[in-house]
């Protein structure tokens, strides 16, 4: 197979390829195929792809489908339909318009999903927004500012807070000032470990609630705590 390199401004059509380096602004035209595509600049796929690798190191739009084992941003990227990764690492911002299915996700930033997600690792250290349901295995989740989902299920859901250090928010004015929290109808699995969140329902196995958890009603099997300063408008044991 054939690689493609373009420098500076240039635009490409699509086709099956080796390697893919784009060094400037380029766009390219149609479904591209490849083992990997690394991108330092800008770059716009009108088209589905399908990689190995995925390096954006700058900007990538991507007007259809992506569809790789690995992918790692520092910047921002967009999709236009919906993503399936193995494995992805995310410094800036991820945002899909369609549905987006992870083995891993290791983002610091900001994730936005139209649709449903659904990840077996989702490590989180920013916000998020998902339009959809999100569905994860295990979850680590620090919010530098609230993340939004109608529904969140798992098995093991981590929520902590983020302790800033004295004076960030001065300097970075992106952090927000009060609290972030997760906020959510509806959060289920089999353990839930939640210092910060805004919850309507939360029902688990076992559940944990830390300082500034403000929770509706807590169903709960196996077993149930909470923080003194915790608000819990009902909480019931479910037996059967």
């Amino acid at each position: 197979m054939n690689n493609l390199v373009l420098m500076g401004h240039g635009s490409a059509s699509g086709g099956v390829y080796d390697r893919v380096r784009i060094n400037g602004d380029a766009t390219i035209t149609g479904d591209i195929e490849c083992v990997e595509l690394i991108c330092n600049g800008r770059v716009k796929v009108a088209g589905n792809l399908k990689a190995k690798s995925i390096r954006i190191n700058g900007d990538g739009t991507f007007e259809g489908q992506v569809n790789a084992d690995r992918l790692k941003v520092y910047g921002q990227t967009t999709v236009g339909v919906s993503l399936v990764m193995k494995t992805a690492s995310i410094y800036g911002e991820l945002k899909i318009k369609g549905n987006a299915t992870f083995d891993s996700l290791n983002l610091k930033g900001g994730l936005q999903v139209a649709g449903d997600c659904e990840a077996e690792d989702f490590k989180i250290r920013g916000a998020f927004t998902i339009k959809g349901l999100l569905n994860i295995g295990t979850a680590d989740i620090v919010p530098y500012a609230d993340c939004k989902a109608p529904e969140i299920g798992g098995e093991k859901i981590m929520v902590r807070k983020f302790n800033r250090p004295f004076g960030l928010t001065k300097w970075f004015k992106f952090l927000s000032s009060y609290e972030a929290e997760v906020v959510t109808d509806m959060m289920e699995g089999d353990d839930l470990d939640i210092e910060t969140a805004n919850i309507k329902v939360v029902r688990g196995n076992r559940v944990k609630l830390g300082q500034s958890a403000a929770i509706d009603r807590v169903e709960y099997r196996d077993h149930f705590e909470k923080h003194e300063q915790s608000f819990v408008k009902e909480e019931v044991k479910v037996t059967a």
